[in-house]
């Protein structure tokens, strides 16, 4: 959001107050400060001028030469603008002035003939949203120059600077929007200005909220009001009457285009001006285009409006409409968001409804999250509005039109719903205060920075002006330094001083426990200040938190327990990043139905989702690992990405009793790998595969997991039918239970994220896991190392492709030989001269004996038995 200072000064005194002091006193207390910008800082380097003549150019017909008077001498100008001639008044960049994006203006020649300044167009010197859809140079003598003071004439400035003749110099603070999104009183200048004014100790110049009502003409008719189903908290209107809807004088435009906004005509303009002013968006309807009753309702079924922006647009249910209701009902606005096209101001328009209201910002947000609409109207209502600021802002637009049309004639408003807001009232000790900021604050300091934030004081022992009887309250000392060097003694202090310090302010109340009652004003009740902890809040920040003294805590730190499954899930992440070169992937909780519907069903449904294509809760983190890797393919030429996080499953009776039966959340830990263009080349898809299984293995046995790989028992619809695997593990009490799945991912389930790779896909059971190394680490594994080395021997199984990879290895595993210490896969091949249908696939055994060498015989015996097994099986080895 952009602040213009030249408008806040009207509300505040900001002389004497740098822009430096003003940026690092807002940042501290208040909001941070993106950038400080000058929107119309060219136009202090350019001059007022009068074309004297021109002639054409000798050497190129598009450019002229003007004879160009500058106040005090006559300069020759080249200018190509097709709308020159002699006797208008332009802006004049003179020798040594730099504009626009840098561009320095020298004396140079143009085609053989010498040149002393540039006569300038509105784009050129940042004038484009002033002067939209000029061509050529802009005409001084063409503009109307309507000024607050009256009309100015160019000829009366020859020689002075454009800025003195259009008075737009101007500093604008660009603030960050998501640092104010919590204070909906802030997002308009007379909500800065009073935040200034409490920050600097100033007194408000005048306040646009007390703006006396129009004199109202019984003569001029106004719709009737309702509200339906609370689709508002309060809705107030007026109808005007002998407008003239034309351009806006320059004061106005100057003022919109300072903090970007683009000058629409005089009735938008206004109403633009009064939502920047005061944070109360509005809208004006053409009133002859709107029945005599206008309905404030909750959709109840998806509709079309025509809106401002020329688009039809689908507003989904329970969004809220404003009705023009005659012979029929007729959508003439979204509430809060964008008006209607069947109602909007015209340049024939004569007669008006200027409409100012408040609206459940639950409505807003929901509705938002479902358009792809977001106005500065709606992004206003989102953060919750004050009813108590609608119709004062109704009167202070009607004080705008009525100077724009002096022959206007004004409707008495009407309205419905609450009109008067809220007002939180708070209590809170004087010890409760002193003990939440760390210092010993005095209580007519407490009473002083409340009351210039516009909250109401009282309590025992406080006369009515908040401060304690005879003590000076530092009121007019501007720079605050008598309350700031009180405050500063004390925070000298020890912590025992501070307690001290603390326990004397009590014993000067009458009571033993002074106690502040508080009331928040409207504009702070709404949304804001609730409890106590706000009002500490409030204190601290005007305060300032950088005065406050470090000060070591009071209770002894004792040290926290380790979370085991946190340390866990940290060794795990580590281990995949360092051991297996995955990045770890953080995705949304939400998902679409379609994601979710081959999982199981169509999830758990988010009553108020952030985007309407994500708003279920997912039941598998598959999908949206995929999308990740889909998206990362094209960028780097090996992916490896994994997902360490939750899924959302209902529970089966949850309709009966949601309370009861909420839906079960478990962690699921799952890994996707793309291979590298040379794996890809080489369509070696399922080496990538034999490599992540082997790493998965190796990772779960170094957490002291011992897993079994097995066939699959169910299918996965996500895995190639043809390579996917089960993962076993035994819990606690020995049962054994499923890990998860791993494998190739299926093409067809690739295709649908466009996933051009072959891809490898773990999806493991965290949960599960974690219990599994609980139960390990209560035992201790520890043994040492034999002194007598590894024998190992190879064999060669002729398998059909349809058959498990894992079978041989489980087969000798099953055999319960001590000294076998692991049978792990090798190689695969497949081609001549074997079958097509088969494979031969090579397994390592290694065998060993603690402090022992096993003789030739006995490893025989131990290959044998290997072989045996494997022949009763039906699996023959390969000679």
């Amino acid at each position: 959001m952009k602040l213009s200072l030249n408008w806040i000064n009207e509300f505040v005194e900001l002389k004497g107050i740098s822009t430096e002091q003003l940026v690092k006193s807002l940042t501290l207390a208040t909001c941070e400060v993106e950038d400080v910008l000058k929107p119309f800082g060219d136009l202090e380097s350019l001059l007022v001028a009068r074309i004297e003549s021109f002639e054409k150019h000798p050497d190129a017909d598009r450019l002229n030469i003007c004879k160009v008077f500058d106040g005090k001498n006559t300069l020759q100008v080249i200018c190509g603008a097709p709308n020159v001639r002699a006797g208008i008044h332009v802006m004049l960049a003179p020798v040594g002035a730099t504009i626009g994006e840098g561009l320095h203006i020298e004396k140079r020649k143009i085609r053989g003939v010498e040149s002393s300044g540039m006569i300038c167009a509105p784009a050129e010197v940042g004038l484009e949203l002033l002067f939209p859809e000029r061509e050529g140079i802009l005409i001084l003598d063409d503009e109307s120059l309507l000024l607050k003071e009256g009309l100015r004439k160019p000829e009366k400035f020859i020689g002075k600077s454009v800025a003195a003749l259009m008075d737009l110099n101007d500093t604008v603070l660009d603030i960050d929007n998501k640092s104010i999104t919590h204070r909906p009183d802030l997002w308009c200048h007379f909500g800065f200005a009073r935040e200034i004014a409490a920050i600097f100790r100033k007194s408000l110049k005048q306040n646009p909220l007390l703006v006396a009502a129009p004199k109202a003409d019984k003569s001029v008719a106004v719709p009737t009001i309702k509200i339906r189903n609370q689709a508002a908290l309060g809705y107030s209107g007026l109808s005007v009457d002998n407008v003239a809807v034309g351009p806006s004088p320059l004061w106005l435009q100057g003022r919109l285009a300072a903090v970007g906004q683009k000058s629409i005509n005089s009735i938008v303009d206004a109403s633009n001006f009064v939502m920047l002013e005061l944070a109360q968006p509005n809208h004006a309807f053409d009133r002859d285009r709107i029945a005599d009753t206008i309905a404030i309702d909750c959709s109840k079924k998806v509709n079309k409006v025509e809106t401002l922006d020329g688009e039809t647009t689908e507003v989904p249910e329970n969004s809220i409409l404003i009705l023009s209701e005659g012979k029929k009902s007729e959508a003439v606005a979204v509430g809060g968001i964008i008006g209607g096209s069947a109602s909007a101001i015209s340049d024939s328009t004569t007669r008006i409804f200027l409409e100012s209201a408040t609206f459940p910002r639950e409505l807003i947000r929901r509705t938002l999250s479902r358009l792809p609409l977001r106005t500065d109207s709606a992004v206003r209502f989102e953060k919750g509005q004050d009813p108590a600021k609608m119709i004062p802002a109704l009167y202070r637009l009607s004080e705008i039109i009525g100077a724009l049309n002096p022959d206007a004639k004004f409707s008495k408003v009407v309205s419905d719903g609450d009109t008067k807001g809220k007002q939180n009232r708070i209590k809170i000790s004087l010890s409760f205060v002193q003990q939440r900021l760390g210092f010993a604050i005095k209580p007519e300091e407490v009473q002083d920075t409340l009351e210039r934030l516009h909250f109401e004081v009282s309590g025992p022992g406080l006369n009515s002006s908040g401060k304690k009887p005879g003590k000076p309250s530092g009121e007019k000392n501007s720079s605050g330094k008598a309350a700031k060097t009180s405050s500063r003694k004390a925070n000298a202090q020890s912590k025992k001083d501070v307690a001290r310090a603390t326990k004397k302010s009590n014993q000067e109340s009458p009571s033993s426990e002074l106690e502040f009652s508080i009331t928040a004003p409207t504009f702070r009740s709404q949304y804001d200040v609730s409890i106590p902890e706000d009002i500490i809040e409030e204190l601290g920040r005007i305060y300032g938190y950088d005065n406050i003294p470090p000060l070591p805590p009071s209770p002894a730190l004792i040290a926290i327990p380790e979370n085991e499954k946190r340390s866990l899930e940290q060794r795990w992440k580590q281990s995949l990043i360092r051991g297996g070169a995955f990045y770890e992937s953080m995705g949304y909780s939400f998902c679409s139905e379609e994601e979710n519907n081959p999982f199981g069903g169509p999830g758990l449904r988010i009553l108020n989702p952030v985007n309407a294509t994500q708003g279920r809760m997912r039941l598998s983190q598959i999908p949206g690992l995929v999308k990740q890797a889909a998206s990362n393919q094209n960028r780097f030429d090996s992916v490896r990405l994994f997902e360490l996080g939750r899924i959302f499953t209902p529970a089966a009776a949850m309709a009966k009793d949601p309370e009861k039966n909420l839906p079960l959340e478990s962690n699921r830990c799952t890994l996707i790998a793309l291979p590298d263009q040379e794996t890809i080349l080489k369509k070696d898809a399922f080496g990538e595969f034999l490599e992540i299984r082997s790493f998965v293995e190796s990772l779960l046995q170094a957490f002291n997991i011992t897993v079994r790989l097995a066939q699959c028992e169910q299918k996965a619809f996500y895995l190639h039918p043809g390579c996917q695997i089960d993962l076993w593990i035994k819990d606690g009490s020995g049962q054994e239970k499923l890990l998860g799945k791993g494998g190739l991912l299926h093409p067809a389930y690739a295709a649908r994220f466009e996933l051009k790779r072959s891809a490898v896909l773990f999806d493991l059971d965290f949960d599960l896991l974690a219990e599994a190394v609980a139960q390990t680490s209560r035992k201790s594994f520890y043994a040492p190392p034999g002194n007598q080395p590894d024998s190992l021997f190879e064999f060669t199984a002729v398998l059909k492709k349809d058959q498990s990879t894992a079978r041989p290895a489980e087969i000798a595993s099953s055999l319960g030989i001590p000294e076998v210490r692991e049978v792990a896969l090798k190689t695969i091949y497949a081609g001549a001269p074997l079958a097509e249908d088969e494979m031969a696939v090579s397994y390592r055994v290694r065998i060993s004996r603690k402090n022992e060498t096993l003789s030739g015989n006995e490893s025989q015996k131990i290959l044998d038995a290997i072989v045996g097994a494997l022949g009763k099986e039906g699996i023959s080895l390969r000679s």
